[in-house]
């Protein structure tokens, strides 16, 4: 994998926690989640309309989540709730680590490295295009050297999520 590749892949990762992290989660077509067993086939269907829908910013994608959530069992709420508060805490420890990692690169590397996570996490706002597109202007004006420095980052990143079982 391309240190680019990694560097998506891991800024995806530490986007705004929110809902919207069951795109990337848990999703797979036809296979609802945990929270939606017991959910009728018109919620089931709301709810991969909301999750194919890539227009959504990640604010808007929280709203139309939870009032669909709402309307769901009280058991099937708190599964919900339980799921993003892991996925967040996941989150929290892989953004400080990540940050961490950051602290022994060049300065073109730290310097981007700190941008790509800044606009993560202020990313409520867009849309996962929009999203793409920002990372890829950065990346873009990045030399080989730095883009290697930030993808081995991102990589180590990922093997500490593998090696102490954080959801990705």
């Amino acid at each position: 994998m391309h240190a680019f590749e990694l560097l998506l892949l891991f800024v995806g990762l530490v986007a705004n926690v929110s809902a919207q992290l069951v795109r990337h989660t848990e999703y797979y077509p036809n296979s609802p989640l945990t929270f939606m067993v017991g959910a009728t086939s018109e919620q089931i269907e709301q709810f991969k309309r909301i999750v194919a829908d890539r227009n959504l910013s990640i604010k808007e994608y929280n709203k139309k989540m939870e009032a669909l959530v709402a309307q769901l069992s009280p058991a099937a709420q708190e599964a919900y709730m339980k799921r993003i508060s892991e996925v967040k805490e996941s989150r929290r420890k892989l953004g400080l680590k990540f940050l961490e990692l950051t602290s022994n690169l060049d300065m073109e590397a730290k310097l981007a490295a700190k941008v790509l996570f800044d606009v993560a996490v202020k990313s409520e706002e867009y849309t996962p295009d929009e999203m793409l597109r920002k990372k890829q202007a950065i990346l873009r004006i990045l030399s080989k050297k730095a883009l290697d420095q930030v993808g081995d980052v991102c990589f180590q990143t990922i093997q500490f999520a593998y090696n102490n079982g954080l959801p990705l």
